[in-house]
């Protein structure tokens, strides 16, 4: 019997929901799914283009959307690396929290 790959999957958040972000990793994680996180995979002075990369090429992208993470630069630049990447709208999953509402 073949075993299943399990699919890779970003994580994008703005550090100011890292409580969000590390109970999504912990739920995750409790069945076998283990998130790319920057703070876990993007080693201290490494590449940012080649995380970026292997961002790229993840098979879905969880996106905590909030505030914080619309006015951050960085997550911002994750979102326009991401946007050029193959199919990128089909692999997208957000999750929005409640002060990023008046966004929609």
């Amino acid at each position: 019997m073949a075993q299943s790959v399990a699919p890779t999957i970003f994580l994008s958040y703005s550090w100011a929901n890292v409580d969000v972000a590390d109970a999504i990793d912990s739920d995750f994680r409790n069945i076998g799914i283990n998130f790319l996180r920057d703070e876990r995979d993007a080693k201290y002075r490494s590449s940012l283009k080649e995380f970026m990369q292997r961002v790229g090429k993840s098979d879905f992208v969880v996106i905590i959307i909030s505030d914080e993470f619309l006015r951050s630069e960085y997550c911002m630049y994750e979102m326009t690396e991401l946007l050029h990447t193959h199919e990128f709208e089909k692999r997208i999953l957000p999750v929005s929290l409640e002060n990023a509402e008046a966004i929609f």
